[in-house]
């Protein structure tokens, strides 16, 4: 006897699955895969053809696909295909390719030039799953009330687009989608990674600091706005640059278009913000600025918007000086570690000396003044190359000044440092260290 899954009565291909049972009052699985979407009943039929009459319950069968919601622009460069459900990120279709193989493209955007539709050649890495959406990153951005036209055809099982649920996409064929103002995101503002504006009131208001477009390398007397916000359209982090005309800084995208601007205000009167005739705003932070309320306001102004935004950035403050938390020796490595990052005072830079005592006593006669360059320096005239990097300040002997001191306990080695300071030009609390050299070295 033979068990029938039928579509309405049909046993066409697509409509009917069958099943043999091999014993009466067993359960019996019939798969449904390959049979479309639809009402079936199940039907009994005896090996000489005769036909039972359809169950009286009915099997329901739902397609195992999901369609998208919406195609659209997010902004000029960027369509978001959006689904109902979470997509699987690890199966991403594949993209038409000027240079590549254009028959097994899964999606292929398409533009118009006159009357002739053209593929837009993509890279594979311009489709991104995020969560619900198929985000597909053009070359260029579109120019307002241009058409593009999107299809997704699945040539290969695993680059299928489905949801986590396995339901897989359905086929897309020529969509069209039109870019218009509407489709414009607003700019959105927030803090840059990691921001932080730090000041020295002990400095008092002849040390000023300079917020600029750009600033590389950045110090205290020198600072870039791009380090302290970020103005972004979408996930485009746009440029800003300094407008000495109006005093504040534009927001300017790819296309070379001002967007809008920011504006940057202090919460105190003794944090001064004034604009530079060229260059940028000159912040001067006064002796009598005090308190931990004080604060940066950045203020975004957008074209064609009337809803300014505002972020705020506290001002720290630092009039510690830094410390050497250790100084040693290890391998021809005299090394000095700080309690935060050092650099040389600017514009004069720092001075450091290394000297050396064979008999530990920088008193007596014999101590030696050694002769050193920054590292990558080669010279046969050199006893030492040093780095500064950030917490530590490294002097490495060479060769030939073992060969010329002979390097060895009781033996010491003194540092002397001159206009090192931390970011916020707080001097050394000391400028010189004693450092030994161990009875035995590894």
């Amino acid at each position: 006897m033979t068990l029938q899954l039928q579509y309405r009565g049909s046993i066409t291909d697509h409509r009917a699955a069958k099943k043999s049972v091999t014993a009466a009052n067993t359960q019996t699985f019939i798969s449904t895969e390959g049979l479309v979407a639809g009402v079936y009943r199940a039907v009994a039929v005896d090996a000489a053809g005769n036909v039972s009459m359809p169950s009286a319950t009915s099997i329901e069968l739902v397609e195992n696909t999901i369609q998208t919601t919406s195609i659209e622009f997010l902004d000029a460069r960027t369509i978001a295909l959006s689904y109902d459900e979470e997509l699987d990120p690890t199966h991403i279709p594949t993209v038409f390719n000027e240079e590549g193989d254009t028959i097994s493209s899964d999606l292929v955007v398409k533009a118009l030039d006159g009357d002739v539709l053209y593929p837009i050649s993509l890279n594979d890495e311009d489709v991104l799953i995020s969560g619900n959406q198929v985000l597909i990153k053009l070359p260029y951005p579109v120019q307002f009330e241009d058409y593009l036209y999107i299809s997704y055809q699945p040539q290969v099982e695993e680059n299928a687009l489905r949801t986590l649920s396995g339901k897989k996409a359905q086929s897309i064929n020529g969509y069209k989608i039109q870019y218009s103002e509407t489709n414009e995101t607003e700019l959105s503002l927030s803090l840059a990674p990691n921001a932080s504006f730090v000041v020295n009131p002990s400095l008092g208001e002849n040390d000023s600091i300079l917020l600029s477009g750009t600033a590389n390398p950045e110090n205290y007397n020198k600072r870039s706005i791009k380090s302290l916000i970020q103005v972004k359209r979408g996930e485009t982090v746009e440029n800003l640059i300094y407008n000495s005309v109006d005093k504040d800084f534009d927001i300017i995208d790819t296309e070379q278009q001002v967007l809008g601007s920011i504006s940057v205000t202090s919460t105190s009167d003794a944090l001064t913000i004034n604009p530079n005739t060229d260059s940028g705003l000159t912040i001067v932070p006064f002796s009598s600025l005090s308190g931990m309320n004080t604060k940066l306001v950045f203020t975004l102004h957008e074209k064609g918007n009337d809803q300014s935004k505002q972020v705020t950035l506290p001002v720290t403050f630092d009039q510690t000086k830094p410390s050497v938390t250790d100084a040693t020796y290890q391998n021809g490595n005299i090394t000095l570690n700080f309690n935060e990052p050092i650099t040389a005072s600017f514009p004069s830079g720092g001075n450091s000396t290394l000297e050396y005592a064979p008999s530990g006593d920088f008193t007596a006669e014999d101590k030696k003044v050694l002769f050193g360059a920054p590292a990558g320096m080669i010279s046969p005239e050199i006893d030492y190359q040093f780095s500064l990097v950030n917490n530590q300040l490294v002097f490495m002997l060479t060769e030939e000044a073992f060969t010329r001191y002979n390097f060895a306990s009781p033996g010491k080695f003194r540092v002397t440092l001159i206009g090192y300071q931390d970011y916020a030009k707080n001097i050394l609390e000391q400028d010189q260290w004693e450092v030994s050299i161990p009875a035995i070295q590894d």
